[in-house]
């Protein structure tokens, strides 16, 4: 039993390393219907930027993907 629990604990730490190490590569675009509107390094980032650009939210879809 306790041969299994820590295998089981090595995979969730090995599982959720491998999310946080995924996350961190590579970039974040942001399109809309007008096409590319910017790169980030985060998804965080991603969301922000295009706020901070004027879109209308109310009226405009974007999306956030990894390149």
């Amino acid at each position: 039993m306790d041969k299994i629990f820590m295998l089981i604990i090595l995979l969730i730490v090995g599982f959720w390393g491998y999310l946080k190490y995924s996350e961190d590569s590579g970039n974040w675009v942001a399109t809309g219907s007008a096409g590319v509107i910017g790169e980030y390094s985060s998804y965080v980032d991603c969301i922000e930027g295009v706020k901070s650009t004027g879109l209308n939210l109310e009226a405009e879809v974007f999306s956030c993907n990894r390149d």
